[in-house]
């Protein structure tokens, strides 16, 4: 190893014959085997878009619980100026909540939903969704306790138009 100050000193390593090191252990616990773990992510096609563009949004339900999560129920807040188009994974709308029901996410894997908007006027829009309801308990969020808590079972992006 080199440094920029200048020594005579000569150093030693105190392991002459660089025994590897044992793999890192993982310091996570181990998933409550009677919950689910849910967390959202929400991702979408295009953050800037104009008027009349369509946009995919997808979101992404992951389970790292211990338990299978079966049921679970997503809802999305439109906010005022997107207007929904379609959904080619069963996501509806209902007035300005799209939702969509997913029967079951194993342990260990995730389920992505997406549907389609389009702004209808100019401006800047936070799409916010989060995950309802779900037959069991989750290990570390309360289902539809608000869109704005910060647990991992909610989800948000900006979106503006141009032009």
């Amino acid at each position: 190893m080199r440094t920029t100050a200048e020594s005579l000193n000569t150093y030693v390593s105190p392991n002459p014959n660089q025994v590897p090191l044992p793999p890192v252990q993982p310091n996570q616990p181990t998933p409550d085997p009677t919950k689910v773990d849910l967390s959202l992510q929400m991702q979408t096609s295009a953050q800037a878009i104009k008027i009349g563009q369509p946009v995919s949004i997808t979101l992404t339900i992951k389970n790292q619980g211990g338990l299978a999560a079966t049921n679970v129920v997503i809802n999305n807040l439109l906010p005022a100026g997107l207007q929904f188009v379609s959904s080619a994974s069963g996501m509806t709308l209902s007035g300005s909540v799209v939702r969509g029901t997913i029967s079951q996410i194993p342990v260990g894997q995730s389920v992505s939903v997406t549907f389609v908007v389009q702004p209808s006027s100019n401006g800047f829009f936070t799409n916010q969704a989060q995950i309802m309801s779900i037959d069991q308990t989750d290990a570390n969020s309360t289902p539809g306790n608000g869109y704005t808590n910060g647990e991992d079972d909610q989800a948000r992006i900006y979106l503006r138009t141009t032009g």
